[in-house]
């Protein structure tokens, strides 16, 4: 029995190891561990390699990516290159040529500098490396495997350096595993790409997807044209450019004027010393310099330049090098909202409009007049067929007459809203009501997107949701970085009564939109709410995305505040809020109606104690 006892200790120790000795790690293990830190996705990888050629002086740069980046990346650049001695030791853990002391640490000018990207990516994939520099005659070819050199030899190649990354994660099972679909994982590389183009405009970028063209970035060195492509000529047009410096700090770049906005913040972007990052801090100081310029949950597009001295920024604080600690972060949050501010003030100056002295129209003339106003339509027009069935099954609000004139509203045993009466609306917003112990305020739209959910809910459940198609196909950019999420759910969108189509690149065709809507949508009303369904925050089931698209839908079709109601659709609204399964509450949580109870408003008059 001892000796068997001791064969299971001594069999622990080899697996477990001696928890009370002390060892150094082996090289391929330190950089494993290093990895998992830098090396997230396929989109970690071509951060890491596209940076390195630009602190190789690269001024083209070709991206060529097999099945999302999951099977094999290659970055083809034409930088200075590397000979062979320096090939070798770019694979080493913590080896560089971007810094040599301290003090270099303390003034980082280049992308890279930490000295474990390349043995990080090697000890996780296959490597293939092709590079020369322009004064040699031979190139070098390095393979390496699961941070293996395999081989090395000369070979002949064009100036700068070609590596290829295949099978990702080949050897680490458990990472692998938790990389997510072809699309998503592609979607992350486009967001990059074009996001590095942003910083460095000068570069010309190329990223060909499954042996297709994708991305094509001229190298133009203008900032405006980068966001043209990305979001579109028309909103380009409306970007207001930033050009303003404080203490030696220059901010630059573009940001939207007060007509053009969006539902999310995911239209900012960074950029510090060339180096795109992410700031807490700057993002509230935009934010700061438009408030109260745009409507509550409305956000700009903004793409903002920082060049500051490198020693007033601390670069080095993860692996990834996105997150960036300065020096004196309350001096940058009042020197960004300035920029931001000054920039936009520019705009408030009002617009003289010549004024033309003509004579007075006949009546024929401004009776023609009229007639051509009145079949302009400045929204996205839809065709004129009969949408009734679904449409008249979830809308049930129209001004027809009430056929009991009385102002009180009655509910059977058992319902949910107390018997009220109606008084009249406040501030085209809230519906008022009272009955012998309370005073009650329904918020008319929260009540209406309450209706519409619970009857779109319903109906939806055998029924497919109609189109109303469009006169003319709506063009609409999408985010690079979107294109493949929305390709995902394109089957889902259609289903609940748009139709859309990738026209190709960035482009997305809207022919129709949900006749559930009720109303004619603007171009960016409809921009708005893709842009919403898209960024839903959180992991979600399909069932939980139909549920959350609906959500969309109803807020989008309901009552707005601000509406005037007449006392007939008013008390309409009222009662087919207390149909509802849960009439207290919108789809956002909100509340639909609040009370006040008789005592608690004597008690307001001192009538009581």
């Amino acid at each position: 029995m001892t000796g068997t006892s001791n064969e299971e200790e001594i069999k622990g120790d080899k697996l477990q190891g001696n928890k009370e000795e002390i060892i150094i790690l082996e090289e391929n293990l330190i950089n494993q561990i290093a990895a998992g830190e830098v090396i997230e996705r396929p989109a970690s990888v071509i951060k890491e390699l596209i940076e390195n050629s630009i602190d190789a002086d690269a001024s083209k740069i070709d991206i060529l990516v097999k099945e999302g980046g999951i099977k094999e990346i290659t970055v083809i650049d034409n930088g200075y290159g590397m000979n062979q001695k320096n090939a070798k030791l770019a694979f080493e853990s913590h080896s560089t040529s971007k810094i040599k002391d301290l003090n270099d640490l303390i003034r980082i000018h280049t992308f890279g500098f930490r000295g474990e990207a390349l043995s990080s990516i090697a000890s996780v994939s296959e490597v293939e490396l092709r590079t020369r520099k322009e004064n040699e005659t031979t190139g070098t070819l390095l393979k390496i495997k699961g941070g293996k050199v395999e081989k090395v030899e000369e070979i002949g190649c064009p100036k700068g350096t070609q590596i290829t990354v295949k099978n990702m994660f080949y050897n680490v099972p458990v990472r692998k595993k938790h990389l997510k679909s072809i699309n998503t994982e592609f979607g992350h590389i486009i967001e990059f790409v074009a996001l590095i183009a942003f910083a460095n405009p000068t570069i010309s970028i190329k990223l060909i997807h499954n042996g297709r063209e994708v991305l094509s970035l001229p190298g133009t060195g203008k900032l405006i044209e980068h966001i043209a492509r990305r979001y579109g000529h028309d909103l380009a047009k409306n970007m207001v450019k930033i050009d303003y410096e404080e203490d030696s700090i220059k901010i630059g770049g573009y940001t939207s004027n007060l007509q053009e906005n969006r539902a999310s913040k995911y239209y900012m972007t960074i950029i510090l010393n060339n180096r795109v990052i992410k700031n807490s801090s700057i993002i509230n100081a935009i934010l700061d310099a438009y408030r109260t310029l745009l409507m509550k949950n409305k956000y700009p597009i903004t793409i903002l330049t920082i060049t500051m001295e490198p020693d007033q920024v601390d670069v080095n604080v993860h692996p990834t090098k996105k997150e960036v600690r300065f020096l004196d972060e309350n001096k940058i949050y009042d020197i960004v909202r300035n920029a931001i501010k000054n920039t936009l003030d520019n705009l408030k100056e009002i617009k003289k409009v010549k004024i033309e002295d003509r004579k007075p129209e006949s009546k024929k003339k401004r009776e023609k007049s009229k007639k051509q106003e009145k079949k302009e339509v400045p929204k996205i027009a839809v065709s004129q067929e009969k949408q009734k069935s679904l449409d008249e099954s979830i809308e049930d609000l129209s001004d027809r007459e009430e056929k009991i004139s009385t102002t009180e509203i009655t509910f059977k045993e058992g319902s949910k809203l107390p018997t009220l009466n109606y008084v009249g609306q406040i501030f085209n917003t809230y519906l008022v009501g009272y009955n012998k112990d309370n005073f009650y305020l329904i918020d008319q739209h929260a009540a209406h997107e309450r209706i519409r959910l619970e009857r779109l809910l319903k109906v939806t459940e055998k029924n497919p949701i109609r189109k109303q198609k469009l006169i003319s196909p709506l063009k609409t950019e999408i985010l690079p970085g979107n294109i493949m999420e929305i390709k995902d759910i394109l089957p889902l969108l259609n289903q609940f009564g748009f139709d859309i189509t990738h026209f190709g690149g960035t482009t997305f065709v809207i022919k129709a939109v949900p006749v559930i809507i009720k109303k004619i949508l603007t171009q960016k009303e409809i921009e708005d709410l893709i842009d919403e369904i898209l960024h839903v925050k959180g992991k979600l089931s399909l069932k939980d995305k139909r549920n959350k698209i609906m959500q969309l839908l109803s807020c989008h079709g309901a009552i707005k505040a601000n509406t005037p109601l007449s006392p007939a659709r008013a008390k309409r609204l009222i009662r087919n809020l207390n149909r509802c399964k849960n009439p207290y509450s919108c789809c956002h949580g909100r509340p639909t109606i609040i009370s006040f109870s008789k005592y608690e408003i004597e008690k307001k008059f001192k009538r009581v104690v």
